[in-house]
């Protein structure tokens, strides 16, 4: 299957990459041949689901963070697809660990994740 805007790609082990497809709400995992590996994310509405992810990011502790912008989140998860957590909701902005339309994400030695 094809990508759908693809927008964000990051280095995982075993010479695999993860790459969000925008379009497609998920994030498809391939050996770095093109070898597709499997998706995370079924395009349909859910707790571990995306709306438009952009950007994905390798933690430090092995976790993969997904930058999902129409659900104003960032989302943890293994590299095997197993839902970790969430950070932020989708009140846009209203308290203080929300975003509103995240985008970026780097990731910083001391600290777990930043998004912008």
């Amino acid at each position: 299957d094809q990508f759908s805007n693809p927008r964000g790609i990051a280095a995982l082990p075993d010479d695999c990459i993860a790459v969000t497809d925008s379009g497609n709400n998920r994030i498809k995992i391939c050996r770095i041949d093109g070898t597709f590996v499997r998706h995370i994310g079924t395009g349909t509405a859910g707790i571990a689901e995306f709306n438009q992810p952009t950007r994905i990011a390798l933690l430090t502790d092995g976790t993969m963070a997904v930058v999902d912008s129409g659900n104003a989140r960032v989302s943890d998860f293994r590299v095997d697809g197993t839902f970790v957590r969430h950070i932020g909701s989708s009140q846009r902005g209203t308290a203080d660990n929300d975003f509103n339309s995240p985008w970026g994400i780097a990731v910083v030695r001391a600290l777990p994740r930043v998004a912008t």
